[in-house]
């Protein structure tokens, strides 16, 4: 997102974009329905944390490295 706004940005002799333009642009393509559906996401994830479904943070870090070298290897996720 932010590339593809500075490229435009550029295009028209403006400045790169600042965090909070980028913000902004995301908000503003976001439809209600898209923000009701991601608040329904994240109380579903709070609840399975209530329950104690959660992964320990050692387990998330150690995924997040080996998708890391996996994308930094062959340039995909």
């Amino acid at each position: 997102m932010r590339h593809h706004l500075d490229q435009q940005r550029a295009i028209q002799g403006e400045p790169p974009a600042t965090d909070e333009e980028v913000h902004d642009a995301v908000d503003a393509m976001r439809s209600p329905e898209d923000w009701a559906d991601l608040r329904h996401e994240i109380q579903k994830g709070i609840d399975q944390l209530d329950r104690g479904e959660g992964i320990p943070a050692e387990q998330v870090f150690a995924e997040l490295r080996e998708r890391n070298k996996a994308f930094r290897k062959t340039g995909k996720s």
